[in-house]
């Protein structure tokens, strides 16, 4: 199973930037993906930004951000360490 950071889309965003040299066919496939779903993650930073949860207290933001993983393919295990609000997605 793979493993992904939910900073792996930001990351590869922000790479996007930087990129002025010719890309291989998969990282211009890539950064098309990221490109193509950038509304999705602007109203995602809102919708969590709205929630304005205390530390360890997130349930909306947690129960927000798995259903969205959720619906995209991803395993996602909750109550991770004990932590009612702490999550691991594993995709693949």
């Amino acid at each position: 199973m793979k493993r992904i950071s939910p900073f792996a889309l930001v990351f590869f965003a922000a790479s996007h930037v930087f990129a002025q040299s010719s890309l291989s066919p998969e990282k211009t496939d890539l950064m098309q993906h990221v490109d193509k779903n950038a509304k999705l993650a602007q109203v995602m930073v809102d919708t969590v930004f709205s929630y304005g949860e205390l530390g360890f207290q997130e349930t909306e933001t947690s129960n927000y951000l798995t259903s969205v993983l959720e619906k995209n393919g991803f395993k996602v295990e909750r109550n991770i360490a004990g932590i009612p609000t702490a999550w691991m997605a594993t995709w693949g």
